[in-house]
């Protein structure tokens, strides 16, 4: 499932122009959550007291954590906020206060550290800015921070367009030179995956024909018998085949 997160808040938003855009290059449907359309709980001492009861009760299927539970079995995250007063819109601070649920979202390990449950394995930020340059550790560094400590998301990028209302400057060009590096930089990172997967197998099976000579030499120096290698060889390699498809799987 690819989730969208939208925090923008004007309908002519340039931020959700950049989203729309990066959101074209997946060919299957996208899971819309917009922030401007949910009506948040405060969170105040009685929704923290309910939201621990019912961890501790381990009552996960509650309502109260159903956008954890999305976040959760997400594919692919993208969020688009744009940058507000050093930091985003304060409906994402309270989507983060919502998903943030011990046993869904994150678990603490025994030391006490946060450990991530979340399936997806990179985040997207998209953002734009009327300055540059401009500090981002308060908005997508944050937004960062917690996708990698607590979600355990291994990668969080950031797509930004910026300087859009500084003297002078052209907003459209700006917006368009954002989209061009963004889509670069997608042509670029699906190559390098495509090539990582055309070499792996190739690597793998020079690295056993490699292990197969080295312990067909041992062995005859030991005295084996050229028909007993034949017998042992090809149990060998079928050992390394099945263990090599178990491993691709897991990783799947």
């Amino acid at each position: 499932m690819i989730l969208f997160i939208n925090a923008c808040v004007r309908q002519e938003s340039r931020t959700k122009r950049l989203a729309d855009h990066y959101l074209q290059r997946f060919n299957e449907p996208v899971t819309e959550v917009d922030l401007q359309k949910i009506s948040f709980p405060l969170a105040d001492e009685d929704f923290l007291s309910r939201r621990d009861r019912l961890c501790e009760e381990w009552r996960l299927d509650d309502p109260m954590f159903s956008l954890a539970r999305q976040f959760a079995s997400a594919d692919h995250i993208v969020i688009a906020a744009p940058y507000w007063n050093l930091s985003f819109p304060a409906a994402l601070q309270q989507y983060f206060e919502q998903i943030c649920v011990r046993g869904i979202t994150f678990m603490y390990n025994a030391e006490g550290n946060p450990q991530g449950l979340c399936r997806a394995q990179e985040l997207v930020y998209i953002t734009t800015t009327g300055r540059d340059p401009v500090p981002w550790d308060y908005g997508y560094g944050y937004v960062k921070a917690l996708a990698e400590s607590y979600f355990g998301i291994r990668e969080v990028r950031l797509i930004q367009a910026a300087g859009l209302d500084m003297i002078g400057a052209d907003t459209e060009a700006i917006l368009a030179e954002s989209i061009w590096q963004a889509s670069s930089e997608e042509r670029q990172r699906t190559k390098r995956e495509q090539q990582k997967k055309t070499l792996t197998p190739v690597l793998m099976a020079t690295v056993f024909v490699l292990y197969l000579i080295g312990c067909v030499a041992v062995l005859m120096l030991a005295g084996w018998s050229p028909a007993l290698l034949m017998m042992v060889i090809p149990l060998v390699g079928m050992i390394a085949g099945i263990n090599y498809v178990l491993k691709e799987r897991r990783k799947d």
